[in-house]
């Protein structure tokens, strides 16, 4: 498999493409905006898509010039249509572990990780990291306490966004501070913002 940079004005989208993904290109803008392009394109002999209309309409949305493809030039016009419907009926098989995913979510969340740019909306997450099924919260082995865990929806990816800087400058002034929640609290406190008995 041969991926060459193409200008992305030299490929053309397959005018009878039967997938409907006007609803995801903003998902996958996000994604080419954060990891790049790391699946290429899929074109035929003439330069039409048979596989990646969206990262195609996204990149486009993006204003990109350029493009990774693959030029499948060994599948006959047969197959080319037939790929084209098989790697859309393929992926819509699949379908995610939810423990699992909630488990790397939770990992992402640890690592400061923007969780937003992972195409679920904020009620997806909610749903996949928020409060236990049986609404009783987790107890922390080293205080014997329950801990409360929260969530934060922001409204857009730019107020996500100052939320996370805020907390990678909270973590690099302070660093001696294990947890975010500690690092909050010293921030509120030196500036007279928790009440005090």
């Amino acid at each position: 498999m041969k991926v060459r940079e193409v200008a992305i004005d030299a490929i053309k989208p397959y005018p009878g493409n039967p997938r409907r993904a006007k609803a995801a290109v903003s998902k996958v803008k996000a994604s080419l905006a954060e990891f790049g392009f790391q699946q290429p394109i899929v074109v035929d002999k003439a330069m039409v898509i048979i596989v990646g209309h969206t990262r195609y309409q996204a990149a486009r949305e993006l204003g990109l010039t350029k493009v990774p493809v693959v030029v499948a030039d060994a599948l006959t016009d047969a197959q080319a249509k037939a790929y084209r419907i098989a790697d859309n009926r393929t992926g819509a098989e699949a379908e995610f572990d939810l423990e699992k995913l909630a488990v790397e979510l939770r990992d992402l969340q640890d690592l400061e990780y923007n969780i937003g740019t992972l195409g679920f909306d904020a009620a997806e997450l909610d749903d996949l990291i928020g409060e236990k099924d049986d609404g009783v919260p987790a107890e922390d082995p080293g205080l014997g306490n329950p801990v409360i865990s929260y969530q934060l929806i922001f409204e857009t990816e730019a107020e996500q966004a100052v939320w996370f800087d805020f907390l990678r400058w909270l973590k690099a002034e302070m660093p001696q501070q294990e947890t975010i929640s500690a690092r909050l609290t010293r921030f509120l406190s030196e500036r007279e913002y928790v009440s005090r008995p």
